[in-house]
């Protein structure tokens, strides 16, 4: 006799969580050529923090993100990053990089292309 569950405890499957720290993140080479559209936008502002910056053109020069916590926060601190130097300077060349990288995770995804791609980490290996 089923329980009130209607047997489902009979056949329920195991759940795998996955860890964010777990994967890297390796951007397209469309996602990896706009975010070099925002640094050469971006190159001699002071209104761009330089950290933010250096991480910015070594995402455009192919380094994947370590983690997809990195991804996350890191796109959304050169997002931030990129407005607070429109905001200060009017830069269209910077806004329209900025809403070109955005639109470039629509656009993709509508392709059938992937705008990135997760990568398994092997803990202690480097990347």
């Amino acid at each position: 006799m089923d329980d009130e569950t209607g047997g489902a405890t009979n056949h329920a499957h195991k759940v795998r969580t996955l860890s964010v720290d777990d994967y890297s993140v390796h951007l397209s080479p469309q996602m990896k050529q706009g975010l070099a559209r925002i640094a050469a936008a971006v190159q001699d502002s002071k209104d761009f923090d330089p950290d933010i910056r250096a991480n910015l053109e070594e995402l455009a020069g192919g380094k994947p993100f370590l983690t997809v916590r990195n991804a996350l926060s890191g796109i959304a601190w050169i997002t931030k990053e990129t407005m607070r130097h429109i905001n200060a300077t009017g830069d269209q060349t910077a806004q329209s990089a900025l809403s070109n990288f955005i639109e470039q995770f629509y656009e993709e995804n509508e392709k059938g292309t992937p705008s990135f791609t997760l990568v398994h980490r092997v803990p202690g290996k480097a990347l």
